[in-house]
């Protein structure tokens, strides 16, 4: 029988919860010592799930990974360290292992405020602030690469961003105002920081995002959020009467999407490893909006439902 504990508990004493990747055997043998206490079982594309809370009411999710997937090849690996979990004996992976489970899986939004707090102490703890699975071997590499296409595989596609503006926005139902307006009027800088980056009308070039600085990377995703932030919670909440959830929840419920499914490529990787910074630094991004229509410098495009003129 094998086993090896994953998740916040092979770093932290004050965990929530138990995760285990497992061979058949064990999960079944840790199974049938509390048949009773079992709450869930269920047949996924890369293995089967099983969940069961143990006698001091802590929840235990044991994972049973189908051959040649990313778990597969965790389960396998050589592990040094070794802890007793309810009577049994578990492995426990090096850190970089976890970093990288946990980053391939951080484009899926399932649980992800969860997962991108978690993979912030990973990085703490490893003692980095960006994680490239390339410089911990080949291993790593290959586990990242893996659980990565496998999420790939589960989650929405991204936008195609490869497209004209009109395209891009033409079923938003937030085209109150002018796009590209609400982006001059809560830019940080002189200009929109995704002007710095342009290819074309949407598409972003990677060569000249290259040689931003990291200033100005961080405003593309500081402003990409924002925008997200005013066009899908705080303009509805305004003109449509929809919940108002407040902008902060907007903007980081907004940089979340940039982490998972607004964006995609290296403008997504770059967002995820730096999240914390972003969520550090969000701008009154309200008052600057709010600014840009009482200065004009925001487009009306529906005078009838904001209630103005448009110039």
């Amino acid at each position: 029988m094998r086993a090896v504990l994953i998740g916040s508990a092979t770093y932290r004493d004050d965990y929530q919860d138990l995760d285990l990747i497992a061979d058949q055997d064990f999960a079944s043998a840790l199974i049938s010592r509390f048949p009773e206490r079992k709450i869930a079982d269920r047949e996924t594309s890369r293995g089967s799930a099983y969940a069961l809370i143990s006698e001091l009411d802590v929840i235990v999710e044991i994972f049973v990974p189908k051959p040649g997937t990313a778990h597969d090849v965790a389960l396998q690996m050589e592990h040094t360290q070794k802890r007793n979990i309810l009577g049994q004996e578990v492995l426990i992976p090096d850190l970089p292992i976890l970093a990288a489970l946990k980053k391939a899986h951080l484009i899926a939004y399932h649980k992800w405020d969860r997962h991108i707090r978690e993979y912030g102490k990973i990085k703490e703890l490893l003692g980095i602030k960006v994680f490239k699975p390339v410089e911990y071997g080949e291993q790593i590499e290959r586990i990242f690469k893996l659980h990565r296409q496998e999420i790939k595989n589960e989650v929405k596609k991204h936008p195609k961003l490869k497209v004209g503006k009109d395209q891009f926005f033409e079923e938003a139902e937030f085209k109150i105002f002018d796009h590209d307006s609400i982006h001059r009027a809560i830019a940080l800088g002189s200009v929109p920081a995704y002007t710095l980056m342009l290819d074309g009308e949407v598409w972003c070039s990677r060569d000249k995002w290259n040689v931003l600085s990291q200033e100005d990377k961080l405003r593309c995703v500081i402003e990409e959020s924002a925008i997200l932030a005013l066009e899908r919670s705080i303009i509805p909440a305004l003109y449509l009467n929809r919940q108002f959830m407040g902008a902060q929840w907007a903007y980081e419920y907004a940089l979340s999407k940039v982490c998972t499914s607004i964006t995609s490529g290296f403008f997504r990787e770059w967002a995820i490893e730096h999240w914390a910074e972003a969520i550090r630094s969000r701008p009154d991004y309200v008052s600057k909006f709010f600014e840009g229509l009482k200065t004009s410098l925001i487009k009306v495009l529906k005078p009838d439902v904001v209630g103005i003129g448009s110039d």
